[in-house]
């Protein structure tokens, strides 16, 4: 309890990158990271999917529909199991600082990006395929943020060698403040803790390298969002058991995120022995686009020569 305070944190921690001249608004680290995260995964999934087959308007739309809808999902997730924090409603479109789930914004932008392929009469597995490394970069962005801003800290150790510490005014000070009284004990620092931050932003880097193998040798569409899907679950169920912060929701003995990374990575396991069976018994339709790719293509064409030139 009276550890001096960790020296990797006190040279990581930014919580606001930097406030607007004259305005005085404040720009917090998380919503600089998450900004970055769909920028990136903009250029990247843009080129995988043109890869895939995809024509250019498609893709675009998808993603615009599937990071609207998973941002919301990921709000309205937090929303539900913190939903004492949100008394002013007006809180709720404050992301900013924080307060998205993962499994909220994975399974919204992903049930959207379906549904809007499907009226397109367009398989999603080659979607999928090419927007899941960029979810697996998205946790490392996202993690690296959330040790910016103190939040989704880590379990306390007093033994830990590489444990961190967050200072007064990060969540994770005000949450051992409240159960600990740190202030009134003159301790301006929360106690030592796992940076399960830094160990997502690691482990997104680890899937992201995976996915691109896996890329590389898949045998049907679909494989590669399946696997990553797998190993996303395992990673995430593993990572819940190092963290310390309270606003996670449980259910019985396991956490909200927990009981959803099983639920998803049993569907995963089974929907690629139902794809793996299927491209086994029908290897020339294992990577059918589906039948709207023509009428895809055109609407893609007509669109790009309806727009003015270049002066």
């Amino acid at each position: 309890m009276n550890r001096t305070r960790s020296f990797a944190y006190s040279l990581s921690v930014h919580p606001v990158l930097f406030k607007v001249p004259l305005l005085g608004w404040e720009v917090y680290s998380y919503g600089v990271l998450l900004g970055v995260s769909l920028l990136v995964a903009w250029f990247l999934v843009h080129r995988w999917a043109r890869r895939e087959g995809l024509p250019r308007e498609t893709v675009a739309d998808a993603f615009v529909i599937g990071a609207v809808a998973g941002l919301t999902g990921a709000r309205l997730l937090y929303v539900l199991i913190n939903a004492g924090e949100f008394e002013n409603p007006l809180r709720i479109v404050q992301i900013g600082q924080g307060g998205l789930t993962a499994w909220g914004g994975l399974l919204g932008g992903a049930l959207a990006s379906w549904l809007f392929l499907r009226r397109k009469r367009l398989r999603a597995w080659p979607w999928f395929d090419a927007a899941v490394p960029a979810v697996m970069l998205g946790l490392t962005f996202t993690g690296l943020g959330s040790f910016l801003h103190g939040s989704d800290f880590g379990r306390p150790s007093d033994t830990l060698a590489w444990a961190v510490q967050f200072p007064a005014g990060t969540p994770a000070f005000e949450w051992h403040d409240r159960a600990y009284g740190l202030a009134a004990q003159g301790i301006a620092w929360s106690r030592p803790v796992h940076p399960v931050q830094l160990y997502a932003a690691a482990t997104g880097l680890l899937l992201f390298g995976l996915v691109l193998l896996v890329r590389r040798r898949r045998a049907f569409g679909g494989q590669v969002f399946l696997l990553g899907t797998i190993a996303f679950s395992g990673a995430v169920f593993i990572l819940e058991t190092f963290r310390g912060d309270p606003k996670r929701g449980w259910i019985w003995l396991w956490s909200v995120s927990q009981v959803i990374a099983l639920a998803v990575c049993v569907a995963a396991i089974a929907g690629y022995i139902v794809r793996w069976r299927r491209a086994r018994r029908d290897p020339a339709k294992a990577f059918e686009m589906g039948p709207g790719l023509e009428a895809a293509i055109e609407e893609d064409r007509k669109a790009r020569n309806s727009r003015p030139p270049p002066e």
